[in-house]
């Protein structure tokens, strides 16, 4: 049994090939020595998730009431929780929820029985609104 090339040796070997089999040139046409250089395309200007600064900037919350449950898995991954679509599900399983509660009191009582960890509650509830 052949064990698989970890991933950069294959990109590795890869460029290599390519290199070898089309010669770059210069600004005059002259065929020029070493390797080609990829260069990643830049990022979807479409989707704002692949910014890495949007990355780091702390999202607002979503509605427990309306957000699609991928969209609120999204929000409880930014908020630190653990197993967020467990936690997810959960949420979209127990709606909908008071408009005028602001703390999801009814979501906490509902998570309850399901003995989150310390501090799992308020971070769920954290990245949500009704």
């Amino acid at each position: 049994m052949t064990r698989p090339l970890p991933r950069v040796a294959v990109v590795c070997v890869l460029a290599v090939g390519l290199a070898a089999c089309a010669p770059a040139t210069t600004g005059v046409g002259a065929p020029t020595a070493g390797l080609a250089v990829a260069t990643a395309p830049p990022p979807d200007s479409a989707d704002p998730d692949e910014d890495d600064a949007d990355a780091a900037t702390p999202h607002e919350p979503v509605s427990a009431n309306s957000a699609p449950q991928d969209e609120i898995v999204e929000a409880l991954q930014d908020a630190g929780v653990t197993n967020p679509g467990r936690w997810a599900k959960e949420v979209v399983a127990h709606r909908p929820y008071p408009a005028d509660d602001p703390k999801l009191t009814r979501l906490r009582a509902a998570l309850a029985p399901d003995n989150p960890g310390p501090g799992t509650v308020d971070n769920i509830v954290g990245a949500l609104k009704p």
